[in-house]
């Protein structure tokens, strides 16, 4: 399952056909339409669109909450900054 989003479209200029490969949740992957789908926790494991983003690991579970309509916006960050942001998220639980 996956949250597919509107608004502007992503011009992907692909001619030559990608080959599946394994996704991970968050993985934004950009069909022909140009209308970008944010693949969630319980997406395929598969898949065969061009991959443009990753939503670092400490906010999938904010795609989770989303609802129809939902405004959302996306700022660049570091895999360092990424990992920083999960390790600090992971400090708050003891197990």
């Amino acid at each position: 399952m996956g949250n597919r989003l509107t608004g502007v479209k992503v011009d992907i200029s692909n001619n030559n056909q990608m080959i599946s490969c394994p996704m991970a949740p968050g993985t934004i992957q950009c069909p022909e339409n140009g209308l970008p789908i944010i693949l969630g926790c319980d997406s395929q494991t598969l898949g065969g669109y061009p991959r443009i983003l990753q939503i670092a690991a400490a906010d999938l579970h904010l795609i989770g909450q989303l609802r129809p309509n939902d405004s959302i916006s996306f700022e660049m960050i570091t895999v360092d900054q990424a990992r920083k942001e999960l390790m600090k998220q992971d400090s708050l639980f003891s197990y």
